[in-house]
């Protein structure tokens, strides 16, 4: 089966709210993920995250020593990484959380040890990480990383909405959800929290300190957390790392919906 148009699986409580915003994305959108002048994959990075606290919120205990307040209206997409074997399912169920899968085949990319830390990490919610469907807001991580260097088959990174940030519950984190380091905040006022200085690092090794360059891989892989189940709805596509993957992917999914994106697979155009 292919799907060519996934608004038959719409949800009306999902709809977002009225008066959105209409601003244009700011410039650092526009560099990721499609930048053809990105050096090679095991580049080694200077880059430093910036200081500035000039526009964070104020409410105490939410602001990172980098986050700043970021609209949602600026937000292109998020991902949702997946081997091929599981995209039938998404496209047809929903990105589900890992406590909502338990009844569903899948093939599981996670990593048994960080799995076991997620299942007991507690959020400020009150749940847990497994209660929620995760998303990346860059797919371009180190956990991409690992998976292409031991994958058993093609894996793509699915396109989801922003808008999915206004649903009810959604948590954002500033790093792996994993990480007793990280911290969790709620979307507020359009906004959602975002250390973007190091969520788009272009690399994270950092050789004569390895304490940063840990930092740097924890906060590459923040997350939006979504309560039990991302409906279909919300996906607009995937990316692929290649032709030859647009093939096998377009027995899932329409063609017009898959992108081939080797920068975002560490790849070069």
């Amino acid at each position: 089966m292919v799907f060519n148009d996934l608004s038959e699986y719409a949800a009306v409580d999902h709809a977002p709210p009225n008066g959105r915003i209409s601003e244009l994305p700011p410039d650092w959108w526009t560099e990721y993920p499609f930048d053809p002048d990105e050096p090679d994959s095991d580049s080694v990075s200077s880059h430093k995250p910036t200081r500035d606290r000039s526009d964070q919120l104020t409410a105490p205990g939410l602001v990172g020593p980098n986050c700043i307040p970021v609209p949602i209206a600026s937000i292109p997409e998020l991902h949702y990484i997946a081997p091929i074997s599981n995209l039938e399912s998404i496209l047809k169920l929903g990105i589900l959380s890992h406590n909502q899968a338990r009844t569903i085949r899948h093939a599981s990319v996670a990593n048994p040890e960080v799995n076991q830390r997620r299942a007991t990490r507690r959020l400020s919610s009150g749940s847990t990480v497994h209660d929620y469907a995760n998303l990346y807001f860059n797919a371009r991580n180190p956990m991409l990383s690992v998976l292409l260097k031991g994958k058993s088959e093609p894996l793509c990174v699915v396109r989801v909405r922003s808008r999915v940030l206004r649903l009810e519950g959604v948590i954002i984190t500033d790093g792996n959800a994993a990480s007793t380091l990280t911290r969790d905040f709620p979307v507020r006022d359009e906004m959602v929290l975002l250390d973007r200085s190091r969520v788009f690092l272009r690399y994270w090794p950092v050789p004569d300190n390895p304490a940063q360059e840990g930092d740097n891989k924890r906060c590459m892989m923040a997350e939006v957390l979504v309560p039990d189940i991302i409906s279909p709805h919300f996906i607009e596509g995937i990316h692929v790392d290649s032709q030859s993957a647009t093939v096998l992917f377009a027995e899932l999914i329409d063609r017009s919906m898959i992108r081939v994106s080797e920068h975002l697979f560490f790849g070069r155009r």
